[in-house]
């Protein structure tokens, strides 16, 4: 398998990762998670191959319900999308930066979208930073 990050830092700041055994199965694509250059060139990558995707790049509503929306045409039944750090902002950690975080955008993409259900299964040991955020493809 192959991993995509995508990283706002710099190619230079990213040199350290490159000297892993894995390296070579790390694909770096820069800029924002949200940008359509990005999301094009992700699109381009996967194609019609098997993904997962991990959401955990900046926390509002507002950002993590758009990843939602762009990303999960990416994943295939049975695959998921986790988000993560949906414990952010009184679920149960306090969160500054606006008034539902991760939780309240996985909340309202849920209610808007019936093909993914929450796998509760993935928070069966009682703790978890992404409460409600192991999202599984159901159809």
């Amino acid at each position: 398998g192959m991993v995509i990050t995508i990283e706002l830092k710099s190619k230079a700041d990213i040199a350290k990762i490159r000297e892993y055994k894995c390296a070579d199965r790390i694909e770096f694509v820069f800029g924002g998670s949200t940008n359509q250059l990005v999301i094009d060139k992700i699109s381009n990558i996967v194609k019609d191959k098997r993904c997962m995707v991990l959401l955990d790049s900046w926390h509002t509503k507002e950002h993590v319900y758009n990843e939602l929306n762009l990303y999960s045409k990416f994943v295939p039944v049975g695959n998921y999308i986790i988000v993560e750090d949906s414990h952010a902002n009184g679920n149960p950690v306090p969160w500054k930066w606006d008034d539902e975080g991760p939780m309240g955008a996985i909340e309202q993409w849920l209610f808007e979208n019936d093909n993914f259900e929450v796998d509760y299964e993935c928070e069966k040991h009682l703790m978890s930073f992404n409460p409600n955020g192991y999202l599984r493809r159901k159809k």
